[in-house]
């Protein structure tokens, strides 16, 4: 029809339990087929789950509860509550459409979820962050540490350089005395050959007189 415009409805129905896990979700797969059949669109499927009812219905006395969203032309929605009405598994069901004013709650609560999903992540990255910078500022300090052990290494084998210098002063010490020793040996030398040249000269000067017989 035009002008028949999908609107949104929220419905709610349960099902037996007595059909099993497997029962309960092919019920709950039929009627989201009969809903996109008609040129529906689900919106939303909260499963509540297995519940005690109020009252008895059909000698049952819980049920399976599932909430629902979907769009739908309102000229079909009378299409989905018949079909619904032979469907042996559903025990009950109500659907009702959504007013402006839960669309708008919806619509809010929808952004508010989405800002403290944001702030949370954002946290949890600051949180990242700071742990991050805090094992690299330990593991700074950590490296000094291991470092230090060289330390004594190198200072092991410096001492080893200090008998390489000790056997030149050693040797230089003794030259002194070498020096002292031939240096009276050189004097006591020039005193013996004094003697000797003194008296070889007197005999040379008691030679001349004997020109006078001639």
């Amino acid at each position: 029809m035009p002008g028949d415009k999908p609107v949104l409805y929220e419905m709610m129905y349960i099902v037996d339990p007595n059909v099993g896990d497997e029962g309960i979700e092919k019920a709950i797969a039929n009627v989201n087929s009969e809903i996109t059949n008609l040129g529906g669109v689900i919106e939303k499927e909260n499963r509540w789950g297995q519940r005690r009812l109020a009252y008895t219905i059909k000698k049952r006395n819980e049920g399976y509860y599932v909430v629902v969203e979907y769009t739908l032309p309102p000229s079909k929605h009378k299409d989905l509550l018949s079909a619904l009405r032979i469907t042996l598994e559903i025990l009950r069901f109500l659907s009702l459409k959504v007013p402006k004013a839960k669309l708008l709650q919806d619509e809010h609560d929808a952004k508010m979820l989405k800002k403290r999903a944001a702030a949370a992540q954002a946290r949890a990255e600051e949180e990242a962050s700071r742990t991050e910078e805090a094992n690299r500022s330990s593991s700074v300090t950590d490296s000094p540490a291991v470092e230090t052990p060289a330390a004594p290494a190198a200072a092991d084998v410096a001492p080893q350089e200090v008998p390489a210098e000790d056997p030149p002063a050693e040797v230089a010490a003794p030259e002194e005395p070498v020096a002292s020793e031939t240096a009276p040996s050189e004097e006591t030398a020039a005193p013996e050959a004094a003697p000797v040249e003194t008296p070889e000269e007197e005999p040379a000067a008691d030679e001349k007189p004997p020109e006078t017989p001639a």
